[in-house]
């Protein structure tokens, strides 16, 4: 499918869309910071080795330390496939203190730190250079079989020693020789990465992965891409002595306007929606977008949307609709791991592998790694999605400070009840007098609402209630300030109020 891609590189942050059919179906995003991207190579410092987890925690020179499991280490993935970690454990793959090569394969996400792999992979435009991979791959979207062979024995005559590689579906419209070149260009790279490390001691950075818009131009087949819109000159020419290679510099075209680039082709728009938990369909049917700490749900609902057919029609319409709209923000939104989409109850298979094929096929043009599986016997259908980067919601939000993620603060009638227990554990305090702020809400309740129970409670309290209203706003519905005198705590009042 044809992809326009809109460039927003001005400001400090840089941004990129991908629109297919003119629809934005990806967004990437690149803020400046000192966090590990993904892609990045450190001479890493072992901090920690873990045999209960199998894992180790390695020193990177940042805030969090990476994660290295057993399953990611040279020793465990260079063993014989049918043989992989039989016998391995961690404290005989590395040991603490050690430095070693180290390449950041999730990026940090929360009070998680960066996932790591000691197996190095340098990405070029034809293939994936694995200098310690020991084995030759091919991308299953290759046209066939035979087409596939030839280019696995062309891959395994390439290596030598240790060497790996995965040959991309671009090798097919590519010649031998440029695919030789890059092959000698990414070995070249990985001896000068290699000659960095050597006889210094962790942790270090080695090798920077290249920015975004050239990760993103690299990873999209030329034939693929019909335009690229830039708004930064000076970006436009880096791109063009980078791309002098390939077809793609006649394709790139300025953005002069005033009014931002995103705004101009909808795409802040296209944001907005994508941080929101309901998107509505054209129909009139929506879905809810529900993030967890273990999976992403997703739910589908009818809405305003009736049908003009029977009750069945119009639900398999619906989901229909839905699963399109559900594949093409999965990728907008960057969503990754457990999936779980819970459609409009269809009350036959037939129906169920209908929307389960729109989903594949929606999909097949995600760039990263998704897997489909099938409806389980309550009609739920699962997805996995592999996890890189952020999604777009971890990137843009941070957790609120007051629900702590959660979407809900505590009712006023709740919040009532734990200030009376708060209170009644003061009644065996000397202190004559108890200084409460509350916010208005809970104040009203108070005078009001729970008018009487406010009066019990004071009559159970042995000390004067000094009651004012909370002027900051944190959104927290009561706090007790102060115990002391009736004076004391009069004078700190008007103090306050004075301020």
């Amino acid at each position: 499918m044809q992809k326009k891609i809109i460039i927003n590189a001005r400001g400090s942050e840089k941004r990129a869309a991908i629109l297919e059919e003119d629809l934005v179906v990806e967004l990437l995003i690149d803020q400046p910071s000192n966090e590990a991207k993904a892609g990045d190579i450190f001479l890493g410092k072992v901090e920690k080795v873990i045999p209960g987890i199998q894992a180790a925690f390695i020193e990177l020179g940042h805030e969090k330390n990476g994660y290295l499991g057993r399953e990611d280490t040279l020793l465990a993935t260079q063993q014989h496939p049918n043989e992989k970690l039989k016998g391995v454990t961690i404290s005989q793959a590395i040991t603490q203190g050690q430095s070693l090569l180290v390449q950041v394969a999730k990026e940090a996400t929360g009070s998680k730190g960066p996932k790591l792999s000691e197996v190095i992979e340098l990405s070029g435009k034809y293939i994936v250079y694995l200098p310690q991979g020991k084995y030759v791959a091919v991308s299953k979207r290759m046209k066939d079989e035979e087409t596939r062979e030839k280019w696995r024995s062309f891959g395994e005559q390439l290596c030598s020693n240790d060497e790996g590689l995965i040959l991309r579906t671009a090798c097919e419209e590519a010649a031998e020789d440029e695919i030789k070149k890059e092959f000698t260009y990414l070995r070249t790279s990985w001896n000068e990465i290699v000659q960095q490390a050597k006889g210094k001691k962790g942790p270090l950075k080695i090798h920077e992965e290249m920015s975004l818009f050239k990760q993103l131009l690299r990873s999209i087949p030329e034939d693929d891409i019909s335009e690229i819109i830039i708004d930064d000159e000076n970006e436009r020419d880096r791109l063009i002595r980078f791309l002098h290679d390939s077809e793609l510099p006649s394709k790139i075209k300025m953005h002069y306007e005033k009014e931002d680039i995103f705004s101009t082709y909808r795409i802040e728009q296209e944001i907005d929606k994508a941080l929101k938990k309901i998107v509505w369909l054209k129909s009139g049917g929506f879905i809810t977008f529900e993030k967890t700490e273990a999976c992403t749900v997703i739910d589908v609902n009818t809405g305003k949307f009736t049908g003009k057919g029977n009750f069945q029609d119009t639900v398999l319409k619906t989901n229909i609709e839905a699963a399109k709209e559900i594949a093409r923000q999965i990728r907008l939104r960057n969503s990754s791991g457990i999936i779980l989409i819970d459609f409009i109850n269809m009350k036959n298979m037939e129906s169920q592998q209908q929307v389960r094929d729109v989903m594949v096929e929606q999909l097949k043009n995600d760039r990263t790694k998704t897997q489909v599986f099938h409806f389980t016997s309550v009609g739920i259908l699962e997805l996995t999605r592999k996890k890189i980067r952020q999604s777009l919601l971890e990137t843009l939000t941070a957790t609120c400070p007051t629900c702590a993620g959660i979407g809900r603060t505590e009712t006023v009638p709740s919040a009532f009840y734990q200030m009376e227990r708060e209170l009644l554990q003061y009644r065996y305090q000397d202190d004559e007098a108890l200084w409460l702020t509350v916010s208005s809400e809970m104040l009203h309740l108070m005078k009001y609402d729970f008018r009487v129970l406010y009066e019990e409670l004071q009559k159970k309290l042995p000390f004067e209630l000094f009651v004012t209203i909370r002027e900051q706003s944190d959104q927290k519905t009561y706090e007790i300030k102060q115990l002391g005198t009736g004076k004391e705590i009069q004078t700190r009042i008007d103090k306050n109020h004075a301020l």
